[in-house]
């Protein structure tokens, strides 16, 4: 690589991604508004509320109290950036969680609303933290390592943490964190993408999504305190990701690939035995790897939905044909 790197565009895109670039000297991208707007919807996806909030927030978690958001908000200044907020839902006012400059993501509560987990590249590599809802103590670093590490559910008990962990050999695999000491195991490692594990209500199951069939499907294997064992139950049909029980453990919501949210009633006694997912409604949540742009209320009847502003989503693509000198030969 020679030269000075030179802007393409000054207008900010509608997410870090949101370009693409071919090797005939053709780029698009997608610029405009890159906030979001948050809203409640009920099970018919009707909007019933919307949120005095707008960020260019990306994965969102309700307190379970459901008086609180924490969010993961883009800064302003560089895409590399991103700090945790919180939304108190109550008062409509929003505060910083987090004010380091690195990626702090993927926040997550634990059961009893005290403490809030997340992912940080603070200390270079994407580690995990647990950082205290008091204010007194300071971020407490409880897994470390030189993988990239994305956290994503909280046991019920408060006791373990479920995440991805990236590896060159097996790819996104899951693992279990537990809190009161002693290391990390894997739940699931195989040759294909395991990733957004998520605790059952009840402690005892764990949903993720998975490629092994060649496309991310939602799976719910057992859970027994140590690594899988057996096969897993697969919950989609036509592609699944980002799973979300209802608070009693007898309903589980994902995304389709079309960004639909879906359910399927759950019957946990005898076994695993799983309804066929119908459709709710058509959301347009930005759908990325780690990110959960929805939550589900504790009544299981409400969801809140992160999505696009209406002006993000009618900004048009622009297409440069010829914009790198090198390809004119």
């Amino acid at each position: 690589m020679t030269g000075e790197a030179r802007a393409i565009t000054s207008k900010p895109l509608t997410t870090w991604r949101a370009f693409s670039v071919s090797h005939n000297g053709v780029i698009a991208y997608h610029a405009g508004n890159p906030n979001r707007t948050l809203g409640w919807f009920n099970r018919e996806g009707k909007q019933i509320a919307t949120l005095p909030f707008q960020g260019d927030y990306r994965q969102i978690a309700l307190s379970p109290d459901e008086s609180m958001l924490a969010v993961d908000r883009m800064d302003e200044t560089s895409t590399d950036l991103s700090n945790i907020w919180l939304l108190d839902l109550s008062r409509g006012a929003s505060s910083r969680l987090t004010s380091y400059r690195a990626s702090d993501w993927y926040p997550i509560w634990s059961p009893d609303g005290r403490r809030i987990a997340f992912t940080s590249s603070k200390e270079g590599p994407f580690n995990i933290y647990v950082h205290p809802m008091t204010g007194v103590d300071a971020d407490q670093s409880v897994v470390s390592s030189p993988a990239a590490k994305f956290v994503s559910s909280w046991s019920p008990d408060g006791r373990l943490l479920a995440y991805s962990a990236n590896d060159a050999k097996t790819h996104s695999d899951i693992w279990i964190l537990p809190l009161s000491g002693g290391a990390p195991f894997p739940f699931l490692r195989t040759e294909y993408d395991e990733v957004q594990p998520e605790f059952s209500p009840n402690g005892e199951w764990i949903a993720y999504s998975s490629n092994e069939s060649g496309r991310f499907e939602v799976y719910v294997r057992s859970f027994q305190g140590g690594p899988a064992t057996g096969a897993g139950t697969r919950i989609s049909i036509d592609g699944g990701s980002h799973p979300k029980w209802r608070p009693d453990g007898k309903e589980l919501f994902f995304l389709a690939p079309d960004r639909k949210l879906m359910s399927a009633e759950i019957h946990l006694s005898p076994g695993m035995m799983p309804a066929p997912p119908k459709p709710l409604f058509q959301t347009r949540i930005y759908m990325a790897n780690f990110l959960a742009g929805y939550a589900v209320a504790q009544n299981g009847r409400r969801f809140l939905i992160n999505a696009p502003t209406e002006e993000a989503e009618r900004s048009p693509l622009t297409v440069i044909a010829n914009w790198n000198p090198d390809t004119r030969r």
